[in-house]
């Protein structure tokens, strides 16, 4: 009899996750974090869980609820970022695969995260957990960068939600001040603000899986980041790398060292690294699935013929199936998720880039959720870009002319065509957001 899976927070991908469970013949219990309650609870999952529970903060009484729903629990995993911890408490009170109390808050609080990699002597960034204006002119005194680039964000949030590149110590105190005491975008109240080092250089993500501590690559993309529409390092998508390229071994041996510092022993990984000119260093990790509600799992199935999903699957329940994964998939095909921007704010007239997008040699597939008369606002980050598209193709050069024609039709006005608004902008501060690309 196959066991019981727990999947919390099966928000974004972690939906992709229960119905490969469910696909695979186990049985699923959703576990729904208040806040993420409104976003996640659908009739689909509804209909394909055993059962849904939603949580507000009492785990013992969450724990009776999952033990009268079955009583052989043998996985628990987090679908979601608002699942990490939750997820660790529960894998420890079954006894399932997990990942060491210890470094639970490590996985998830991104200062406790930074310095957890630095005490393992693993290239961290240089950074400061402001809790008042004294901190923040503490670390102003001992961090003066030329060029003068420094990060503010809140510590437990994700996406571009209020993350700023600060090009002076006036703009960190106003960064600091528009963090400090608000409601981040995962529904928490910030206490404080993350003052970092700005890290420059290419950025990569790395998906992983592992098992016991053994660790596996199931893909390594690129980001696409540009300045467009006055704004810093907006995304206009990720590239599928062939992992197998020894140009990767550093960054594969970086990413493993941060999951052996944090921990992460069983289950996804989801690192974002920078490659500095010093080496790879690490943004952030997450020890749930990469996001975008698994829009990129068609290409890395086709493209490396491993997808972190499916993976995640015979982690837990497979050792045999697990043990035949590659440690370093290589890439068979050339694609990339691609971000559509605009560059203009207005209600929406006509929609011909839909059709002439779906027309490309090498289009898969397209999210795309707004229709003529909803109003459009220009991209500044990855919440406001105005949908993705999926590429896959055997010629590399497809691929880079498709996405050319996609962004060309978006700047020329011609993929969304808008009555022009003047709607002001209300800019909090004089600083440029950085977009880091995390949840869905």
């Amino acid at each position: 009899m196959k066991p019981t899976v727990v999947v919390v927070d099966p928000s974004s991908t972690g939906k992709c996750v229960v119905h490969e469970f469910i696909d695979q013949g186990f049985k699923v219990l959703a576990v729904v974090p208040e806040l993420e309650s409104k976003n996640i609870v659908c009739q689909d999952m509804l209909e394909a869980c055993q059962q849904v529970f939603s949580y507000s903060g009492d785990t013992q009484k969450l724990v009776q609820e999952i033990e009268a729903a079955s009583d052989n629990i043998g996985v628990v995993t987090a679908g979601g970022e608002n699942g990490v911890e939750l997820a660790d408490e529960l894998a420890h009170h079954f006894g399932t695969l997990s990942n060491p109390a210890e470094m639970r808050l490590a996985r998830r609080n991104k200062y406790n995260m930074g310095e957890a990699v630095r005490a393992a002597g693993v290239r961290a960034v240089e950074q400061s957990f402001a809790m008042c204006t004294e901190d923040v002119d503490n670390f102003l005194a001992r961090w003066t960068p030329e060029p003068y680039k420094i990060i503010v964000k809140p510590n437990e949030s994700s996406g571009s939600d209020d993350v700023f590149l600060c090009h002076s110590e006036e703009e960190v105190r106003a960064a600091f001040q528009k963090i400090q005491g608000t409601q981040n975008a995962m529904g928490v109240k910030n206490h404080g603000a993350l003052i970092q080092e700005f890290l420059s250089g290419p950025e990569f993500v790395v998906d992983t899986i592992s098992r016991n501590g053994e660790h596996k690559v199931c893909t390594i993309w690129k980001y696409d980041k540009r300045h467009v529409n006055g704004q810093f390092n907006v995304y206009f998508g990720m590239v599928l790398q062939d992992a197998s390229d020894e140009q990767f071994t550093p960054l594969i041996e970086y990413a493993f060292s941060v999951l052996d510092a944090l921990q992460i022993k069983n289950g996804p990984g989801h690192a974002e690294i920078m490659w500095t000119p010093t080496g790879p260093c690490l943004v952030e990790i997450g020890s749930r699935p990469n996001g975008l509600s698994g829009f990129w799992q068609p290409l890395a199935s086709a493209g490396c013929g491993v997808d972190q999903v499916t993976s995640i699957v015979k982690a837990y329940t497979d050792p045999v199936a697990f043990d035949e994964l590659p440690v370093v998939p290589t890439r068979k095909l050339f694609g990339r998720v691609v971000f559509m921007v605009s560059y203009e704010s207005g209600y929406i007239n006509e929609l011909p880039g839909l059709e002439m997008t779906k027309s490309l040699e090498s289009y898969v597939q397209m999210n795309f959720s707004y229709k003529t008369g909803d109003f459009c606002n220009v991209t500044i980050d990855m919440f406001t870009a105005t949908g993705i598209v999926l590429l896959m193709h055997e010629s590399s050069q497809q691929v880079e002319d498709d996405v050319a024609a996609i962004h060309d039709m978006c700047k020329a006005g011609k993929f969304i065509v808008v009555e022009r608004s003047n709607k002001p902008q209300d800019p909090a501060l004089d600083t440029e957001p950085v977009v880091e690309m995390k949840e869905a």
